[in-house]
């Protein structure tokens, strides 16, 4: 399967993203990762209802528990995994969780 098919078929199992230098990690809800040749902006822009939340990291709104904005900002997702928000980006994480 092609990449932009297996973003498009299975988006709503992607919890998060983690960018690699030229490579993307793709973190499933089940666990298991897979390892792809594409940078995290071609990832991103594939994938609607996703946000980067710091500069190798976008996360898939629909799998957002909390935000915390205390102290060093952090996202936790439904699975437990705490992730680190950049300060530049809190302002706009925080309105699209509004939303979501």
């Amino acid at each position: 399967m092609r990449l932009p098919q297996l973003l498009n078929s299975e988006s709503h199992r992607i919890t998060h993203l983690v960018a690699e230098t030229n490579y993307t990690t793709i973190f499933f809800e089940d666990a298991s990762r897979l390892l792809v040749s594409r940078t995290l902006s071609y990832c991103t822009e594939h994938l609607p209802g996703f946000m980067r939340i710091h500069r190798g990291c976008a996360i898939n709104l629909t799998y957002v528990y909390e935000v915390r904005t205390e102290g060093v900002p952090f996202v936790v997702l439904m699975g437990g995994e705490t992730l680190a928000i950049s300060r530049r980006r809190l302002f706009g994480v925080v309105k699209r969780v509004e939303k979501h």
